[in-house]
């Protein structure tokens, strides 16, 4: 799919940043797109792109969800510009309200969407697991591109996740897990509402283990060495941009935060934030 220093790839900005990564090591050339309210800015895709990386249902970082409009001007981009697109449904599992969002790939008619997906939100990080729906094309090069890589899978670590869903399991710890979450995310929403209201404005999302909120540029300029010296593993959204595309705020995650250790933590951060818009 990437040819050294031929293909253009674009990926989202603000976005993930290994994604890009690894398309860049792999010698592709790699466009920033810009992002707002309904996804990625389709219209600011380059004719010359061949791959287009998205997070549709649940946008990395800022969390919005990529808008009907927007999801039929990509798959048209695709089909007329012979691109495809790698649809990365990183945490589609947990949504707390509305009605479940639909894959990309599910309106894909002229099979150009790659769907991937991972255990590392549902299960664990460490299972190093995931998946490619992929089109029925790209079957036979998917395979000879795996064992070129790496000849052999881990049938164990693979073995115990499949009788894990096979079983039923897996949707019961989901559904378990999603309540967890939801009780993390409103008390989140709760704090910020609480303490930082005349502060920061969350990014409205309805999924996902992490939310993020805008703040005033001079405030969130150079959060990192002060958050981290108070013990807040916050990142500045700005971290996540290639080019200023006046994304300002904070990503806050709450995948490994108890429920009782939120509000606190906002607390603390709303009267670092206080401090830094007064000074």
């Amino acid at each position: 799919m990437i040819e050294q220093g031929r293909t253009h790839v674009a990926v989202e900005d603000p976005g993930y940043p290994p994604a890009r990564w690894a398309f860049a090591r792999a010698g592709a050339k790699v466009t920033p797109v810009p992002v707002d309210g309904e996804g990625l800015i389709v219209e600011r895709v380059p004719a010359d792109i061949a791959v287009i990386m998205v997070t549709p249902s649940h946008q990395f970082p800022v969390g919005v969800v990529m808008s009907p409009r927007r999801r039929a001007e990509l798959l048209d981009f695709a089909n007329r510009h012979d691109a495809v697109i790698v649809e990365d449904d990183y945490d589609g599992e947990f949504r707390f309200s509305g009605l479940p969002v639909e894959a990309l790939q599910t309106l894909d008619r002229t099979d150009r969407v790659f769907y991937v997906g991972t255990f590392s939100k549902s299960l664990l990080p460490a299972l190093r697991l995931g998946y490619i729906i992929a089109p029925y094309w790209a079957h036979d090069p998917l395979i000879v591109t795996k064992q070129a890589s790496d000849w052999f899978s881990p049938s164990v670590a693979q073995g115990a996740p499949a009788a894990f869903i096979t079983e039923g399991h897996l949707a019961r710890h989901v559904r378990a897990m999603r309540r967890i979450y939801g009780e993390r995310r409103t008390a989140i929403n709760e704090a910020l509402a609480r303490h930082c209201a005349d502060i920061m404005r969350p990014i409205p999302s309805l999924a996902g283990l992490h939310m993020a909120a805008h703040l005033d540029r001079g405030v969130s300029s150079n959060l990192d060495q002060v958050l981290s010296a108070h013990g807040l593993a916050i990142e500045p959204l700005e971290r996540y941009q290639i080019e200023d595309r006046g994304w300002t705020g904070l990503v806050l995650s709450f995948g490994t935060i108890g429920t009782a250790e939120i509000d606190p933590a906002i607390r603390l951060l709303a009267n670092i934030l206080g401090k830094r818009k007064t000074s």
